[in-house]
C-alpha cells in the first residue's frame, strides 16, 4: 500500500526528471523519501538508517516506488530535509530575482551554500550526526 506522501513524490520526481520540476517538487520528493527510511528501517529492524540491510531496504523500496534517485542526490536530499526550516528561512530572505532562480535549485544547490561563513546551517562532515526513532524519525543530534 502506498501513501499519498508517496505517490505526490513519486509525481514530483517525474516533473523534476523531465525538466519540469521546483523546488516545491524536491521538497515532495524528499518527504517520499522519509517514508521510504521509515520503511527500510522497519525492514531492516534497525534503528540507524545505516548499514547494509538498510540500504538493500531503502534501495528497494526506492526501485518498488520508482524513486531512481542517484545515491549522491538521496544523500544530499535527506541533509536537506534534515535542515529544511533553516533553509526556508534563508530562502524567504532572498530578493525576488534570485528567489526565481532558487526555487528550481537542487538540494545539492542548498547544501553548498549552507558551508559559507555566515549561513545558519552545516552540513559538513563534522555536522552532528542525526539520532532516529525506531520509526525514523529525527529525534535529536549529538556531536
Amino acid at each position: 500500500m502506498t501513501s499519498e506522501i508517496v505517490r505526490q513524490g513519486r509525481a514530483a520526481w517525474g516533473r523534476l526528471k523531465k525538466g519540469n520540476g521546483d523546488w516545491a517538487d524536491w521538497i515532495l520528493v524528499g518527504a517520499a523519501l522519509l517514508e521510504g527510511r521509515k520503511i527500510a528501517m522497519r525492514n531492516a529492524r534497525t534503528d540507524r538508517p545505516s548499514g547494509t540491510g538498510y540500504v538493500q531496504a531503502l534501495q528497494s523500496w526506492q526501485l518498488t516506488n520508482r524513486l531512481d534517485l542517484r545515491p549522491l542526490e538521496r544523500n544530499d536530499l535527506f541533509k536537506v530535509m534534515a535542515i529544511l526550516p533553516d533553509i526556508e528561512a534563508w530562502r524567504a530572505t532572498l530578493p525576488p530575482a534570485r528567489g526565481g532562480r532558487a526555487s528550481a535549485a537542487r538540494p545539492r544547490c542548498c547544501t553548498t551554500i549552507g558551508k559559507r561563513p555566515g549561513r545558519p546551517w552545516s552540513v559538513s562532515p563534522r555536522h552532528p550526526k542525526l539520532i532516529f526513532d525506531k520509526h525514523g524519525a529525527k529525534q535529536g543530534s549529538v556531536a
